[in-house]
């Protein structure tokens, strides 16, 4: 098995997985940008969620529209500020990051952590020494 599917199997509890095979793991952590946060937020509220799963694995980081290019950017940044500051989830604001970045840089992960982000660089993560 590759270092990936040796990880996928420890998370799923099993002995071996298979390209192809469907799995259910842990997240470790979440993380989603000012783009895709508010849109994750529209379907948390929808479906009339009172809490987040778990407050230490969630984290929104502001870097796309940076500074603001209008008013709906804005309103999307507060958002997700509010919705952080409400939930106490970590929230990194304007000029702190970009997000795959000031995840690592702030050792939210570690070696064999499931990460699912709401950026397409997410999986561009590499590994850093514990």
């Amino acid at each position: 098995m590759s270092i990936i599917e040796r990880i996928l199997a420890s998370k799923a509890g099993l002995d071996r997985v298979v390209c192809g095979q469907e799995i259910s793991v842990s997240v470790d952590l979440a993380v989603a940008h000012d783009v895709t946060a508010p849109l994750a937020i529209e379907q948390f509220e929808s479906i009339k969620a009172k809490r987040v799963y778990d407050n230490k694995k969630i984290a929104f980081v502001m870097d796309h529209n940076i500074p603001c290019s209008s008013v709906d950017s804005r309103k999307q940044h507060k958002k997700v500020k509010q919705f952080s500051m409400k939930h106490k989830l970590r929230f990194y604001g304007k000029s702190e990051g970009v997000i795959h970045q000031v995840i690592a840089e702030e050792n939210l992960y570690k070696k064999g952590d499931i990460i699912v982000g709401a950026d397409s660089h997410t999986c561009t993560e590499e590994h850093r020494e514990q």
